[in-house]
């Protein structure tokens, strides 16, 4: 009985060292594939990508020259809007501005027009008259249609800047987009490196975790056959006057 208690004890510590054992190499494999597996951080003529694996974060950076040539292109496509704030506010108000300034020009022709046929009518003795008021009112119509289309043409002119600076800070985006996108060739040089490496570090961790397993078999085996070589040789060993069984002699397992 005492073999049996003695050999099982030996065995079941084997089993519990080679199981942690096993679990440490697990560990040290996973430890490994992961780290070899990472991003690179990289960087070039354009700028870099730098991969921080504690903070879990990615930093993107441009190059001096280009990050000045994309502080431009973002400055400018807010000066753009700035140019036209007051016009987008309100676009009919500035129609209306556009179509006052053209009128400004053209009323005083207007004006000698009105006198010149008002002249006109009344050397004719025609003034006053149906004849002379169908003439006049036949001219003021034609200026009444000419002041409608300056008012289409205010409210036209004052779309058409909102359209023109909106298409430059339009432009000033993409191109300030264009910029900022030229370090994301590096990230995917940086992952791709990690993706080539990464195959490596599994087979790696594979064989720590394999040659792991197998110590841990080893010890393991190693425990239970020396727990049974207890056993055995206590149930064989002479007994003692007592009727004990006497101290047995044991077979080293290693020789």
């Amino acid at each position: 009985m005492w073999g049996q208690i003695i050999g099982g004890l030996i065995s079941g510590a084997a089993t519990r060292k080679a199981s942690k054992n096993n679990l440490s190499a697990q560990r040290e494999a996973a430890d490994l594939a992961y780290k070899r597996s990472m991003p690179w951080s990289t960087s070039g003529m354009f700028g870099g990508v730098t991969f921080d694996e504690e903070g879990k974060t990615v930093d993107i950076g441009l190059a001096p020259e280009l990050q000045k040539e994309y502080d431009i292109a973002l400055a400018g496509a807010e000066k753009q809007r700035q140019y036209i704030s007051d016009i987008e506010a309100d676009p009919m108000a500035s129609g209306k501005k556009f179509y006052e300034m053209q009128k400004a020009i053209y009323a005083p022709e207007q004006e000698a027009e009105r006198l010149a046929m008002e002249n006109r009518l009344l050397g004719q003795g025609m003034l006053g008259s149906s004849g002379g008021a169908g003439q006049m009112g036949g001219l003021l119509q034609a200026q009444a249609v000419r002041d409608l289309e300056a008012q289409y043409q205010g409210l036209a002119q004052a779309q058409s800047m909102i359209d023109t600076y909106r298409g430059r800070a339009s432009q000033d985006l993409s191109t300030a987009g264009t910029i900022g996108q030229l370090p994301l060739s590096y990230a995917d040089v940086g992952l791709g490196t990690g993706k080539v490496l990464s195959g490596g570090a599994t087979k790696g961790g594979e064989m720590i975790s394999g040659a792991g397993k197998t110590g841990a078999k080893a010890l393991s085996a190693w425990g239970s056959g020396f727990g049974t070589s207890i056993a055995d040789a206590w149930k064989k060993a002479p007994t003692s006057t007592g009727g004990a069984p006497s101290s047995p002699r044991l077979n080293n397992p290693y020789k």
